[in-house]
């Protein structure tokens, strides 16, 4: 909100008007500056699951993520990134585990997540 606040007042005193009326877009603005910081990690996103069975699942983690995964049973696509989404042309690398606790390191903080044999993953906090 105070990158908003900070971002609408510069627009109010180099195009005019009141800051009031720069607030919306400048809240915009802010989200993307925000989402976009280095070491922004959204725990929730961070791991995907692609293919489950036998106790091991794929999991997919982006590839403009520096992250180490502990508990790896073998890199499927080893960090030479992989295109995934299509449409988007999101990278990722490929990781296959067990289908239980895998931690993930990205800058330092470990986050926990709990692979299911259905193939759900769950974030279970940081370590």
């Amino acid at each position: 909100m105070k990158k908003a606040w900070e971002i609408a007042k510069k627009g109010a005193a180099k195009f005019g008007g009141s800051v009031k009326s720069y607030f919306a877009q400048s809240l915009k603005m802010a989200w993307v500056i925000v989402k976009n910081e280095a070491g922004a990690v959204n725990a929730n996103e961070l791991v995907t699951v692609l293919k489950y069975g036998n106790s091991q699942a794929y999991i997919a983690v982006p590839a403009d993520v520096d992250a180490k995964v502990l508990n790896c049973l073998d890199i499927v696509v080893n960090p030479m990134e992989k295109p995934l989404a299509k449409k988007t042309g999101e990278m990722y690398r490929v990781y296959l585990v067990p289908t239980d606790v895998v931690k993930v390191i990205v800058d330092g903080t470990t986050y926990k997540y709990k692979v299911t044999n259905d193939g759900k993953v769950f974030f279970n906090g940081v370590a």
